[in-house]
């Protein structure tokens, strides 16, 4: 992994050479350093693959980024493929990795073009306004991650009524 700084233009450059099997945790790195210039555009390359970053290998990046931020090795949201919310993890949040997981989505959006259609609407809800309350507004029991508890909780007729989508 190695990780280059231009200042080119504006915000510069950020070259980012990657080896697509150690992704998620070299991204971790390369995000977790302090130099690493939020601003700037990145520019890709896989390591021991030819190609020049056009945008095609940026976007390849940021594609299996995303997947990787919501994978199992990164253990750090749960719930249905497009109703994603994050887990309550301890070492996620002593760690910061919610925190930079958010530096990265900002990246794939900004930089990339590549949204974050998986979270959940209460998740989205949460983001924007920065209230639980807001957030538990949008929220229904497709959000319940556990199948067995949503089946319980679908049950009940005056909740199933209130939080159904």
């Amino acid at each position: 992994m190695k990780h280059h700084k231009e200042n080119l233009g504006l915000f510069g450059i950020e070259r980012i050479q990657i080896r697509r099997q150690n992704l998620w945790p070299e991204s971790i790195a390369i995000f977790k350093k302090p130099r690493y210039n939020v601003y700037a555009g990145p520019s890709v390359t896989f390591e021991g693959e030819a190609g020049i970053d056009a945008g095609g290998l940026g976007r390849e990046y940021a594609c299996l980024l995303r997947k990787a931020i919501f994978s199992q090795e990164a253990n750090l949201f749960e719930g249905l493929e497009d109703r994603k919310l994050p887990i309550y993890s301890i070492d996620g949040i002593q760690s910061r990795l919610f925190q930079l997981v958010g530096k990265m989505v900002s990246c794939l959006i900004v930089h990339f073009d590549v949204g974050v259609p998986c979270l959940s609407a209460a998740a989205y809800q949460y983001i924007i306004s920065g209230s639980a309350d807001i957030a538990a507004d949008s929220c229904c029991i497709e959000d319940v991650a556990d199948y067995e508890l949503r089946q319980v909780i679908a049950k009940v007729p005056h909740i199933k009524i209130i939080v159904t989508c």
